[in-house]
């Protein structure tokens, strides 16, 4: 494949233009998005692990995904501040058992049981006002001495067709300060034609103090970190048959060099609110979500409101998580806004629900409060479809994770973990479609241009949407206008 340039213009007139990037307030957080713009899909995204405003086409007013944020979980062992592995007294730990000693106190004996902590870091979980997975250079870290020199530049770097180039990620960082999305003067091997590159923690990489998570609620939360470091690229492609989905590739690092992080689940949580922009709150209760299992396993909302229906080009938008060759469990659920899973004390000993990490039973495809939490992915083995019967302001959790340990198989095979030191790379993707064979069919596409390294093979005679830069202002009345395109 070919690229042209266009040479850049001058037209001589008066201008005005706007950034693509926004500094943003979302719910009292200060973010800076930026946009995909390359295709017919339009998403603004953060380095927070948090997407929104996905509308499809992309310049028409037509909202398909409200929000859309990671959840991470997993088991880590638990340790003292020196380090050591920390085990209980009691056979059933209890708040009235509570006691921990570490394998040199006098108490201790090789029968006790090391103390596991299951937990979950999450981008947003769509009710409550709270971040846990947050840039290096956050507002919870402004003491830090550099917190002026790279606050400004920590943020998500647009790239077209590889430039600029990020820094190279490394845990840890050589230089020591974390800002990897500073531009650098050459290009890196990437299969977007837009690349979006963000990096973000549930832990503080510059070693600041204090509970690591960000927002009003966060005062009655007790987030403790699993150690990561995701790095996130996010693939848009102006190309036809390429233009109408976005992937978004993360790598989770482990970034402890003792613990390994046991039973990973990973999960999308998607609220869509399919409507034309225009309309208002009553434009949000008129959805419905489902599933589709079996050799397609994806997770989808829609549009039932007649009118509504009438106005959009397309009325369907699907979520899929894929990790290459690693087999897994897949399941799907649902709740009404208001009624977000818990996870507040993790390490409560006397929860007042079934466990005290309700994200965690849910991500690991188990009901934590049937009164709550609706099963999306159909359990019948003999039924393979499934959608709500009644239309709400809807949002699902789309996620997988793998074999998990039961009494009588404690370690069994197919169990999703990362080393100490090691990581693990998963795709998400959007996709959109006016019908449920149309998603079948997409879906299916991507999985195969995933799972093939996504090369997009002949493109001849496909039609391409050229790439436009921003416009830059030369006084006192001209401005130079560049685009870039694939070319056969």
């Amino acid at each position: 494949m070919k690229y042209l340039l266009i040479l850049t213009v001058g037209i001589l007139c008066s201008f005005a233009y706007a950034s693509t990037t926004n500094d943003d307030m979302f719910d009292g957080k200060s973010m800076v998005f930026e946009n995909h713009t390359a295709g017919n899909m339009k998403l603004e995204t953060s380095n927070y692990g948090y997407f929104r405003n996905l509308t499809f086409p992309a310049y028409a007013p037509f909202l398909m995904v409200a929000e859309s944020g990671t959840w991470i979980s997993a088991k880590r062992y638990r340790r003292d501040s020196l380090g050591n592995l920390l085990y209980w007294l009691a056979q059933v730990p209890s708040a009235e058992h509570d006691t921990l000693v570490t394998a040199d106190d006098p108490l201790w004996n090789s029968g006790l049981m090391a103390a596991t902590d299951t937990l979950t870091s999450v981008a947003i979980e769509g009710d409550t006002n709270l971040c846990e997975l947050l840039p290096a250079y956050n507002p919870l870290a402004y003491t830090n001495p550099f917190f002026s020199v790279y606050n400004l530049q920590d943020r998500v770097l647009k790239s077209i067709l590889g430039f600029p180039a990020p820094r190279q990620f490394s845990i840890p960082d050589p230089q020591e300060s974390y800002c990897f999305s500073i531009p650098q003067t050459s290009a890196f091997n990437t299969p977007g034609l837009e690349t979006l590159s963000a990096y973000y923690y549930d832990y503080c990489p510059l070693g600041t103090p204090g509970d690591r998570d960000w927002g009003c609620d966060s005062y009655h939360q007790t987030h403790i970190p699993l150690g990561l470091a995701i790095h996130r690229e996010s693939y848009a492609w102006s190309l036809q048959g390429f233009d109408d989905f976005i992937v978004i590739k993360n790598i989770i690092y482990n970034t402890s060099d003792i613990d390994t992080l046991f039973d990973i689940a990973i999960s999308e949580f998607v609220d869509c609110d399919i409507k034309p922009v225009s309309t208002g709150i009553e434009g949000v209760h008129n959805d419905k979500s489902g599933y589709i299992k079996g050799v397609y396993e994806f997770a989808y909302s829609m549009s039932f409101d007649a009118y509504t229906d009438t106005m959009l080009v397309c009325n369907y938008v699907g979520n899929k998580i894929i990790i290459p060759v690693i087999n897994v469990n897949h399941h799907g659920w649902f709740w009404k806004k208001g009624q977000c899973p818990d996870d507040s004390n993790p390490r409560n000993l006397n929860p007042s629900h079934s466990t005290a990490n309700e994200k965690y039973w849910l991500a690991t495809g188990r009901n934590p409060n049937t009164s709550y939490f609706t099963p999306l992915r159909p359990e019948a083995n003999d039924q393979t479809e499934w959608e709500q019967s009644n239309p709400t302001d809807t949002r699902f959790l789309n996620t997988v994770y793998g074999n998990l340990p039961t009494a009588s198989t404690p370690n069994p095979e197919g169990r999703l973990n990362i080393a100490p030191s090691s990581n693990l790379t998963y795709y998400s993707v959007f996709f959109t479609g006016n019908s449920k064979p149309i998603l079948k069919s997409k879906c299916l596409a991507i999985e195969s241009f995933i799972n093939g390294g996504m090369q997009m093979g002949d493109t001849t005679g496909l039609t391409c949407l050229p790439y436009f830069y921003e416009p830059t202002v030369e006084l006192p009345s001209n401005f130079h206008m560049a685009w870039q395109s694939y070319t056969d």
